[in-house]
């Protein structure tokens, strides 16, 4: 799960209040990731000790969008309303950890558990769609503009899970692994974009 807010800088934080923008998402990331790990381990009588590193890639991604509108004034004598969606989304591309593990055997099963350091590279976006109508005595000008948000960071944070592992033969296993990772939170940087507004005046 993802959940991202609006932290500053206090100027468009009060923009944004004011027209009623969201200043706040969250939604669940799915996808597909594919990669591989590596590590070593030792056996002493039952006891399984090992570490492991792994780097998972792939494209696991979620978007929500909310809907605005406001109105100011009385208009179309003297005021302005307006309406827009801001959609909200983000990306995560890839994952490392690196865990250590303990682990019980018994014949040819493996039953273990593990906790270490993971990270990931998360990308978040905002792009934020208006139509603003501003009348003065029946006078009326319309006008549409968008802006977007784009940021990438590296997260950095823990995991934990557990698995079971069946040995087929001396080198080959087949097994079920649980990771629960959480990569805490970070303030992204980012660069807003504002296309410059079309409009058009009638009376």
């Amino acid at each position: 799960k993802s959940s991202s807010e609006l932290t500053g800088p206090p100027g468009l934080q009060a923009l944004v209040n004011t027209i009623g923008i969201p200043d706040s998402s969250s939604h669940d990331l799915d996808g597909l990731l594919a990669g591989g790990h590596v590590g070593v381990q030792g056996q002493f009588g039952r006891l399984v000790l090992g570490v492991e590193a792994s780097f998972t890639g792939g494209n696991m991604r979620d978007s929500s969008t909310t809907a605005f509108d406001g109105v100011v004034g009385l208009p179309p004598i003297l005021g302005a309303v307006w309406d827009g969606e801001t959609t909200s989304s983000t990306r995560v591309g890839e994952i490392f950890t690196a865990t250590g593990r303990i682990g019980y055997s018994w014949d040819r099963w493996l039953g273990y558990v593990k906790g270490g350091y993971a990270s990931a590279k998360v990308s978040n976006a905002s792009l934020t769609g208006v139509d603003v109508t501003g009348c003065v005595f029946f006078t009326c000008a319309s006008a549409s503009g968008s802006g977007s948000t784009r940021s990438d960071a590296r997260h950095d944070g823990w995991v934990v899970g557990g698995g079971f592992e069946y040995m087929i033969t001396s080198n080959v296993t087949f097994g079920l692994v649980y990771n629960y990772i959480d990569l805490g939170s970070k303030t992204h940087h980012g660069v807003t974009s504002i296309d410059v507004p079309n409009v058009e005046s009638r009376s």
